[in-house]
């Protein structure tokens, strides 16, 4: 199955996109759900809960000029609901969403948490994730920059963008010159266990081309 949900870039046309995406079988949140929030089993003991963390068009939003991202109580409630289920189904669970729960802990977090969720609902989130043995990890995007960090049991994961990137230098955070793009790559297991790695797309494309570049021979 093929899922996603929507970015702050998003908001303008995501009810055509998920309509778009529908019509493939592809399956997102719903803009218009009180929650906005959708959950799929994604194999045996895997379970997957996306929800919508752009600012509505609602308020003020029309263009999708927000940056940052909002999180209603509606959606924490029902995200506590889907982790009860998992908790007595014995399944994990990701969380998948655009914007990050908080910003990276680093000297520019300052920066950082200007395009995170805000409000108080957000550290509703972070309790009712921090409180689940369920939650293995938060899926994040946004940041166009990676990050690997823990809330309670739960990692807390930002993949790179498959665009340009965000760099940090201390206090500040500059555009990245040369092209480290990429993505997150999670391998779940039946049992309980997964892995994940960043791929930079120019490694991949070298790697690529080694292996489709038979070696020479004498």
């Amino acid at each position: 199955a093929v899922l996603f949900t929507p970015g702050n870039h998003d908001v303008a046309n995501y009810a055509a996109m998920r309509e778009a995406f529908g019509a493939a079988g592809w399956q997102g949140p719903s803009v218009d759900d009180e929650d906005r929030i959708l959950s799929v089993q994604l194999c045996e003991g895997w379970r997957c809960v996306l929800l919508d963390s752009t600012v509505p068009a609602s308020q003020s939003n029309e263009a999708g000029k927000a940056v940052h991202g909002e999180i209603d109580a509606a959606q924490v409630m029902a995200l506590r609901g889907e982790l009860a289920l998992a908790e007595v189904e014995g399944e994990r669970v990701l969380v998948v969403m655009h914007h990050p729960m908080r910003a990276p802990t680093t000297e520019a977090e300052s920066v950082w948490s200007r395009v995170c969720l805000r409000g108080e609902v957000a550290a509703l989130l972070q309790r009712a994730v921090a409180d689940s043995p369920a939650v293995a990890a938060v899926l994040t995007g946004h940041l166009h920059s990676e990050m690997d960090e823990r809330v309670g049991n739960a990692r807390l994961l930002a993949a790179p963008s498959t665009c340009h990137q965000y760099l940090q230098e201390g206090e500040r955070i500059r555009l990245a010159e040369d092209d480290t793009s990429g993505f997150r790559e999670i391998v779940l297991k039946s049992d309980g266990r997964w892995t994940t790695e960043v791929v930079r797309l120019g490694a991949a494309a070298d790697a690529a081309a080694r292996v489709s570049t038979p070696p020479a021979t004498a």
